[in-house]
């Protein structure tokens, strides 16, 4: 659900209904008793989580002694689409169940069509999501940056698990073509400064990269053909450019502009911060996480977040997950609020076992 909760809102809407964030909370609150009642809390690694657990503690503090209106639901948001399903995920995965990679490119494929779909509406000359209607709380909760993270983490999925087979490569070339779509500038950088160089290095290590080379060659071929034959206008400007004119939907100024905005509010208040959800409260989240967590928690919210960002990259041993954390790290530095990037934190638990794909159940070794 973390992948796919604007697909399932999208079809929710199409029947005039909402999937909301409480019907996620319910789905995962039925997991949750399912794969407790089969023993899998036992299973957990709660090391792994103690910084984190740390940092979530300062934040309902926060909460609860700082007057902050919009924290409330800031706070709604991050328990619900980031803490609790992440901790049911990681529940069964440590109880034997294996993630479906088959699955997830499907997801991708789906997500990618709808886009294409809603992008042709309009000639294919506006960036795209699958909001069919924004308000401010869709534009938090959903939005064209969940569209667009969504499908560069299954995209980042596909380059460090690749194998040669035909739906690896007909998935890149689709998703790939809803990732520009939603011309984000942010993930297609992060995918191209942090995965495809760690998938170039690991296909060279296994003597496979000539081979797979060609291949990837053929899917971006393909992407760059139907990108022709459809007559996509992507704005290259909005692609490569950090300072934009401004945020149609909010009116703020650029990100340059709110990274010093966020800067000067740590800098009134750097011990303590502002207090939960003051940024959204006051004018916008700055995008960027170390900045957010300064303005509204300053050093005291910082520094046990630092700490579990390095705890888990040195205790990790899989260089796939490293790339995983790196990558998703880069895109909370430039977009998004700590609340909206829930890919990061499931990077930072994630373990190798997250790329042992299967269909089936396996038992764990003892």
């Amino acid at each position: 659900m973390l992948l796919a909760y604007n697909l399932f809102n999208y079809a929710a809407n199409q029947f005039g209904f909402s999937f909301s964030v409480s019907l996620e909370f319910a789905i995962s609150l039925i997991s949750f008793f399912y794969i407790i009642q089969r023993g899998g809390l036992k299973k957990v690694n709660f090391r792994k989580y103690r910084l984190l657990l740390f940092f979530l503690l300062i934040i309902l503090f926060s909460f609860l002694f700082r007057d902050v209106g919009y924290a409330g639901f800031k706070l709604q948001i991050l328990l619900v689409r980031t803490v609790f399903i992440i901790f049911v995920v990681d529940l069964f995965i440590s109880s034997g169940y294996r993630l479906n990679i088959n699955l997830i490119i499907a997801v991708g494929i789906i997500i990618s069509f709808i886009l294409i779909y809603n992008s042709s509406q309009y000639g294919f000359q506006l960036r795209t999501s699958m909001l069919t209607e924004e308000t401010t709380r869709s534009r938090i909760v959903t939005g064209v940056l969940e569209d667009s993270r969504t499908l560069a983490f299954i995209i980042a999925l596909i380059l460090l698990s690749f194998v040669r087979k035909k739906l690896f490569l007909i998935g890149l070339a689709i998703i790939g073509i809803g990732l520009l779509l939603t011309q984000t500038r942010q993930t297609v950088l992060a995918l191209i400064l942090f995965i495809v160089p760690y998938f170039i290095w690991q296909q060279g290590k296994k003597g496979n990269i000539g081979k797979n080379l060609l291949l990837l060659g053929v899917s971006l071929a393909v992407l760059i053909g139907l990108l022709v034959y459809l007559d996509v206008d992507i704005n290259t400007s909005r692609l490569f450019s950090i300072e934009e004119s401004g945020n149609k939907f909010f009116n703020v100024h650029s990100r340059g502009y709110l990274f010093r905005w966020a800067y000067g509010l740590f800098v009134d208040s750097p011990i303590f911060g502002h207090g939960f959800g003051f940024t959204e409260e006051a004018y916008s989240y700055p995008h960027n996480i170390i900045l957010e967590i300064l303005a509204e928690l300053g050093v005291i919210g910082l520094i046990p977040f630092v700490l579990a960002i390095i705890d888990r990259f040195w205790v990790v041993n899989d260089g796939r997950i490293r790339a995983l954390i790196i990558f998703t790290f880069f895109l909370a530095l430039l977009t998004g609020n700590i609340a909206q990037n829930h890919l990061f934190f499931l990077a930072l638990v994630m373990d190798s076992r997250y790329f042992e794909f299967s269909l089936a159940k396996k038992k764990l070794e003892v």
